[in-house]
């Protein structure tokens, strides 16, 4: 067995661990493929129950939901509690790949931002995941940009919310009038993602693997300093990642996703308007207006599906103040709220007291709404 952390696959890390981890491969219907990894149950049962869909931010990848141990690590405590646990992939990042019928092509390849991502992977995973378990429905659980594109899918696919019997958002990143991030508001504001797309790059933060081993390492031998860097763009939160695992995490926690995502990202900071992608001059024959459609919560957000949301007070990308205005303007209450005042960005997924300041309470109100039968349950 492979034995160096560092290098250790997504599955080998799950098995690692004492857990069943299956693959499944997505292809969805513009011809992406989508690596998908299964947790069905936990170590100590052998029967998984209703199924919840782990869905990353931008930049991430399903590895970042199992690189912590056992009970502080959001897929295991799930499977444990006798869920059937499915990690999600968004197109660009290295878990999935364009199908190619001719030659390669750049710019078609990453032609994509969360809207495509909203309209496709979002929905067609979970056809996918109901399929393959029989089940009606199932649960999601986002992270950032995992819950963009949950709330835009429901722009693209009415019929969505009856497969979707409770949204989970960590950190939702939909409005940016508060962002105190320094970094994101200089790179949005010199449009850095405009150039590089101008300049035909079409892959954002391409690396190989052996120059991700070569960051892993560098971030391991040097946590601290690593920490500092995330805290520059995240919020910072001494103290909060284990420092132990940090090559582990950030091995699997870098993704990679289109110049034209960021872009897009770009565009809603600039603007602070959760919309649709713009092309400028061109949203009058893709759009029929000059402005792009926004995603209007107020009105797409189905009633019917229960939402809690938890933020985070040092959190640079996802200001409280934009957090409360997405509670604002959904059509009904939440029926669960947590600001978390010493919380950055990554501590929802990654942090070691996640397991105590968010998944002790996502479970009880997972159990209330979706629970387990009795003969599926995990052992006490």
């Amino acid at each position: 067995m492979n034995t160096n952390p560092l290098s250790l696959s997504v599955p080998e890390i799950i098995r690692d661990k004492g857990y069943v981890c299956e693959e499944h491969l997505l292809v969805t219907s513009d011809d992406f493929e989508i690596q998908l990894f299964r947790i069905p149950h936990g170590v100590t049962t052998k029967k998984g129950g209703p199924p919840v869909l782990l869905s990353h931010g931008v930049i991430d990848a399903a590895g970042s939901w199992v690189t912590n141990l056992p009970h502080q690590s959001l897929s295991y405590i799930l499977a444990d509690a006798g869920y059937d646990v499915w990690l999600g992939n968004s197109r660009g990042n290295k878990f999935t790949k364009r199908i190619h019928t001719g030659a390669y092509n750049a710019s078609h390849d990453w032609n994509f931002s969360f809207d495509q991502q909203a309209k496709h992977d979002v929905p067609e995973t979970v056809d996918f995941i109901l399929e393959k378990t029989g089940y009606q429905s199932l649960s999601i659980v986002g992270h950032s940009q995992g819950c963009t594109q949950t709330f835009a899918a429901f722009y693209f696919q009415k019929d969505l919310a009856k497969k979707i019997n409770f949204f989970f958002a960590l950190a939702p990143a939909l409005y940016f009038k508060h962002n105190t991030c320094t970094l994101l508001s200089l790179v949005s504001n010199l449009r850095v993602a405009e150039l590089l797309d101008t300049l035909g790059v079409h892959r954002f933060m391409p690396v190989t693997k052996e120059e991700l081993e070569g960051i892993c390492l560098a971030f391991a031998s040097s946590p601290k300093d690593a920490d500092y860097l995330l805290g520059l763009l995240m919020g910072s939160n001494p103290g909060e990642l284990n420092y132990e695992r940090f090559g582990v995490m950030v091995h699997n926690f870098l993704g990679m996703t289109s110049v034209q995502n960021m872009v897009h990202w770009a565009q809603m900071v600039r603007h602070n308007g959760f919309r649709l992608y713009s092309y400028h001059f061109g949203n009058a024959i893709k759009y029929g207006h000059p402005d792009p459609p926004r995603y209007d919560i107020s009105g797409n957000y189905p009633k019917e599906v229960p939402i809690a949301i938890w933020y985070g007070g040092a959190d640079l990308m996802v200001n409280p103040k934009d957090a409360e205005k997405i509670i604002a303007d959904l059509p009904v209450p939440p029926v669960f709220t947590k600001m978390i005042p010493e919380y950055s960005h990554v501590d929802f997924h990654l942090g070691t007291t996640a397991h105590e300041k968010i998944y002790v309470d996502l479970l009880r109100l997972l159990k209330d709404r979706v629970p387990v039968p009795m003969t599926e349950e995990a052992s006490e």
